[in-house]
């Protein structure tokens, strides 16, 4: 005998699945949900940004919550809608006695059964003629909480884009510093060339040899570190897009992003008219109203238009009807005037967290506009000291190599050029993700490299 999963909809449709189809479908699912994506070659900013949209998990669930809040908006909105319920009894007993129909079919029906068998089969209309504003009023809830849950889920891509963004940035800083430390390996190991050539003709001594030798052995080991520091980086990078760890893609580098900025008036108007965070603070403010406007609405008379058709095996339970029901709230103890002062309490929730969030938009607006200025000035002059350093490398390796000055200039010098390009790399990498993060603050989309 075959399983079959048997499913109702609306207490008025059945649907036959092969169970053995659904289980393999759940399987199915399951996999797609939990293994993650391999990335593939050259890995660019762009790509990662896009491959994140698609396949970040944090992302993946916030779009859930938007499919959440759009099926509860579309139930709260079928309220206004006909109620259809189909009913059927069979009852025998010796008096009289009356029976309802099951309490999750809507609308619901109440059958009075004479003595003696009865076979009974009816279908119910229900559909609301008005309500005072009470359903419309839920329905706009329930779309206003759409709304916040958009922005809700714009405001987590946001948060993922600049994740990856910054992951891309420290995997760029990392291979920055490898490349730095490389290129201090192979210049030790060419001044250890020529000092071990000096020593063996009699120009140098022992001892600069052997300084030589160790300051080549460190630079080794901090080269190795760099590699370690620039697998870490990609591997955060790869998590926060939501990809397989065990992979690691070729990444192509972008140039730095533009760094062209709009005044700063431009960039809080822009925050306030276009950040998720604002959007989904005002969509909860504009939902507590129509939760106040339902409350008060509870209060009026309901009217409802019905319908109802009978078959029967007795002559007397078989008819139709059709009329409208009117029912008024006289007293409930106090229960719908405490729902208006709940609403009226949360609409005034909703009003300070609206503020609260405008006063940290703009808040983070400006610190975010300072680091961008800072950094760049901070840009400026790492260029300038990585200039000098050069310059002041290139002129004593030419006095070392003409016998004009002592290893250790050559060395000191070789150390500051080193350090001056790792400070370029960190200056590079902080006006950088200044940038990406104060484009996510204003609400722009996310950056994707520039031509600077």
């Amino acid at each position: 005998m075959r399983n079959f999963l048997i499913v109702r909809i609306n207490s008025n449709f059945v649907l036959r699945i092969g169970l053995a189809s659904v289980v393999a479908l759940g399987f199915s699912l399951r996999a797609v949900a939990q293994d993650p994506v391999p990335v593939s070659n050259p890995l660019t900013l762009a790509r990662a940004l896009e491959f994140a949209r698609a396949h970040s998990p944090r992302l993946l669930a916030s779009r859930s919550d938007v499919d959440s809040s759009a099926d509860w908006a579309q139930s709260v909105r079928s309220k206004l809608s006909p109620r259809v319920s189909l009913n059927a009894y069979a009852i025998s007993g010796n008096y009289g006695a009356i029976f309802g129909s099951s309490p999750t079919v809507d609308p619901v029906n109440t059958l009075l059964s004479p003595s003696g068998f009865l076979g009974d089969a009816n279908i119910m209309v229900m559909m609301p003629l008005w309500t005072g504003g009470f359903l419309e009023s839920q329905s706009g809830a329930a779309r206003s909480l759409v709304g916040a849950a958009i922005a809700d889920s714009a405001e987590v891509e946001s948060d993922v884009a600049l994740s990856v963004e910054v992951g891309f940035l420290r995997a760029q800083l990392a291979d920055a510093n490898v490349t730095a430390s490389h290129a201090k390996v192979v210049s030790l190991e060419e001044i250890v060339r020529v000092t071990q050539s000096r020593f063996e003709v009699g120009k140098d001594i022992a001892a600069s040899v052997s300084r030589v030798q160790a300051d080549l052995s460190q630079a080794k080991r901090l080269e190795r570190v760099a590699l370690g520091e620039r697998e870490k980086a990609c591997l955060d990078l790869l998590a926060s897009m939501g990809a397989r760890l065990d992979l690691r893609p070729t990444i192509e580098f972008d140039s730095d992003p533009d760094s062209t900025l709009d005044p700063l008036a431009n960039c809080l108007r822009l925050a306030r008219q276009s950040r998720p965070a604002i959007k989904a603070a005002r969509a909860r403010l504009e939902s507590t109203k129509f939760d106040l406007r339902a409350a008060h609405s509870a209060t009026l008379p309901q009217v409802y238009g019905v319908a109802f058709a009978d078959s029967a095996t007795q002559t007397m339970n078989r008819g139709s009807a059709v009329g409208v029901t009117v029912s008024f709230p006289l007293y409930d103890a106090g229960e719908r005037r405490a729902m208006i002062s709940k609403s009226q309490a949360e609409k005034a929730k909703a009003e300070a967290n609206m503020a609260q969030v405008q006063i940290e938009v703009e808040r983070d607006v400006r610190e975010a506009y300072i680091d961008v200025e800072t950094a760049e000035a901070a840009l400026a002059s790492a260029r300038d000291a990585v200039n000098a350093a050069q310059s002041a490398y290139d002129v004593i390796n030419l006095r070392v190599a003409n016998g004009k000055g002592i290893l250790l200039e050559l060395l000191d010098s070789l150390q500051a050029l080193a350090q001056a390009k790792s400070d370029l790399a960190v200056a590079r990498y902080e006006r950088s993700n200044s940038l990406f993060r104060l484009r996510r603050l204003v609400g722009q989309s996310p950056a994707s490299g520039g031509s600077k």
